[in-house]
């Protein structure tokens, strides 16, 4: 799955993982890891999907925030900056979990409809109510 939705760096870091048990493993073990029948298959895999997710990682994983070209559903733009906290993958597309500026609340942004994306340089504190914990009690609530 890693190899067919995630970036690069993902990938990289995958593979290098998978080579790491490689090397441990007894041969019946590796046998069945490299014999398994779960695939994640390309086609249909889009690259706006995975266009900025190296980046959008990077900005959750350092606290950054981020100015956003968006594109929404009814081909509407707009300009966002959010303080990105969590990345979600959903199948077919990503979803960036995030607090918007502009709208002063927790947002989803799908990154296959992301424009461009630009780092503001600014970094942001990770504390109520600005948290992933608290995202994910504002979607649960909302459900």
């Amino acid at each position: 799955m890693v190899e067919t939705w995630g970036d690069a760096g993902l990938r990289r870091a995958a593979r290098g993982i998978l080579d790491k048990v490689d090397a441990v493993v007894g041969e019946p073990e590796r046998h069945q890891l490299n014999n398994t029948a779960l695939f994640s298959l390309a086609f249909g895999a889009r690259t706006e999907a995975v266009g900025h997710l190296e980046a959008l990682r990077g900005a959750v994983n350092h606290s950054m925030k981020l100015e956003l070209h968006y594109e929404d559903e009814q081909g509407q733009t707009s300009e966002r900056v959010v303080r990105p906290l969590g990345l979600y993958f959903w199948g077919r597309t990503w979803t960036l979990a995030a607090l918007c500026e502009l709208r002063e609340d927790f947002r989803n942004f799908r990154t296959d409809r992301i424009r461009t994306l630009r780092h503001t340089g600014a970094p942001f504190a990770l504390e109520p109510p600005c948290t992933l914990a608290d995202y994910v009690q504002k979607m649960r609530s909302n459900c």
